[in-house]
């Protein structure tokens, strides 16, 4: 249906030109893009303000909306529209059928194109795996403060590199094959919060960084397989406020981190639920011994199968006596917190 024009409709409109042209941007920012979009083709002075705010944040998760993006860039007279540009975010599709081909990317272009938005403030490349040794051998951005990508053995080497020449990041997520390792030191000192798989935890020198959050990500194919990993290169005095960590045995992890983390004030085990059996007595006394070390910690999540479990009572009791700054325990699927008569099952 199409729009008509009425007195309401175009004293509406005057009103909205007569504001000065930064409240214009800050209304526009709260536009879906399509709705922006269309506002941008109503006049030169929409399209002015408008256009700059269209392309601070780019999300592509399909080919086709890449190749609508790329015409809109060729077509540019000037680079002014990608200097706007603060985030770009490439997403993997749900739906396999719309994936941009593996050689639509091989082109040249994509890479090309990232290394022209020079003032990036976030990166997001998480997708299908694609290569991208030119961007991170090429790429200068000195503002970026926030990338996550997928790391492939060709672009390892190049990518390493790249984060040594960006002493700006201060969030770092890296998905990289098991067994994939970076050549180190890397040393980012304004780092505050790191995800990555365990293997690349070796390449990072976190010894003078105000790291606050810790996520790392085993890679295994059964319960029983292990890859290495290592906590002796992260400071003991660095007071991590989360460690975040996929393992199909956490009583072997949080011994570990016990060991070499006890200020860690948060501990979450994400994915272990999944692969890991219900808690054994054995380990039960094992996670019991570990928590004497630790003086900080808040929040204990740990796997196990879901269900009613009411003898895991005994188990949050024991493990709260062992460390007394403990207020949240979740276990088996169940959440437990501290009261002032004992803990109880959180209903939320």
């Amino acid at each position: 249906m199409s729009m008509v024009s009425t007195p309401q409709t175009f004293n509406a409109s005057r009103r909205l030109t007569t504001l000065p042209n930064e409240i214009i941007g800050l209304i526009m920012r709260y536009l879906p893009p399509p709705d922006l979009a269309t506002l941008c083709r109503t006049s030169q002075l929409m399209k002015n303000i408008g256009m700059p705010v269209l392309y601070r944040a780019v999300s592509l998760t399909t080919g086709s909306q890449f190749e609508l993006f790329l015409k809109s860039i060729q077509c540019l007279s000037d680079d002014s529209l990608l200097y706007a540009a603060h985030q770009f975010d490439l997403k993997k599709s749900r739906e396999p059928d719309v994936e941009p081909s593996w050689d639509f990317y091989h082109a040249g272009t994509f890479n090309a194109l990232l290394c022209r938005l020079t003032l990036l403030k976030v990166l997001k490349l998480v997708t299908v795996v694609i290569d991208f040794t030119e961007l991170f051998r090429e790429g200068q951005f000195e503002q970026l403060t926030r990338l996550e990508c997928n790391v492939t053995p060709r672009s390892a080497a190049s990518l390493a590199s790249f984060l040594r020449r960006h002493k700006t990041l201060t969030f770092l997520s890296l998905d990289a094959p098991r067994g994939l390792e970076l050549s180190g030191p890397i040393i980012l000192p304004n780092l505050t919060h790191f995800y990555g798989s365990s293997a690349l935890l070796p390449a990072f020198d976190f010894r003078d960084v105000s790291l606050t959050m810790l996520g790392v990500m085993m890679k295994f194919e059964s319960f029983d397989e292990h890859e290495p990993f290592e906590l002796t290169g992260i400071p003991n005095a660095i007071n991590l406020q989360v460690f975040d960590a996929i393992h199909p045995n956490e009583g072997e992890m949080l011994s570990r981190i016990a060991t070499h983390l006890p200020h860690v004030e948060r501990l979450a085990f994400s994915q272990s639920s999944r692969f890991a059996p219900r808690i054994s007595l054995a380990d039960t006394l094992d996670i019991e011994t570990n928590l004497l070390k630790f003086d900080a910690l808040r929040i204990l999540n740990l796997g196990g199968v879901g269900g009613n479990h009411s003898d895991d009572r005994d188990t949050v009791v024991r493990w709260g006596a062992a460390c007394e700054t403990l207020q949240w325990i979740t276990l088996n699927q169940q959440k437990w917190y501290r009261r002032k008569k004992g803990w109880a099952i959180s209903v939320r």
